[in-house]
């Protein structure tokens, strides 16, 4: 079972644009890479853009599960060329999807939604009980 997420970044208009992230979207996973990584509005959108994803890994990470795994397969995956990461993409392509708040798509099945800022440049999470800078 994943840990289940979103990452959304926050739009001029006010609404947010969100993808789901299935595995890993713990703080210490998700979280962390996303703060390590997606510094930019430019970066944060490259990986939106994509849709719905399985999960990110860092490149050494990506190259462990890629010598160990048997079933690997690289058109499962993308790398993002603003950031250096590698996606696993979702054997559905489901597009990034528009909510008025972040806190809009916690329910039964997300654990962790995260929030980017493009005028703040800061990044945000939330477990469904108010936003939180990441750290």
């Amino acid at each position: 079972m994943g840990t289940r997420g979103c990452i959304g970044i926050k739009n001029t208009n006010g609404t947010v644009t969100a993808i789901y992230n299935h595995y890993d979207s713990g703080l210490k996973n998700l979280g962390r890479l996303l703060k390590k990584y997606f510094k930019t509005e430019e970066q944060v959108r490259e990986l939106i853009d994509i849709g719905s994803i399985s999960s990110i890994y860092d490149i050494e990470t990506y190259r462990r599960f890629k010598e160990s795994s048997y079933l690997f397969d690289e058109r499962e995956w993308k790398e993002l060329n603003l950031v250096g990461i590698k996606v696993h993409l979702m054997p559905t392509e489901e597009s990034a999807e528009i909510y008025n708040d972040i806190e809009n798509v916690m329910g039964y099945m997300i654990c962790y939604a995260y929030l980017f800022v493009p005028w703040e440049n800061k990044w945000y999470y939330t477990k469904g009980n108010g936003l939180k800078i990441l750290k």
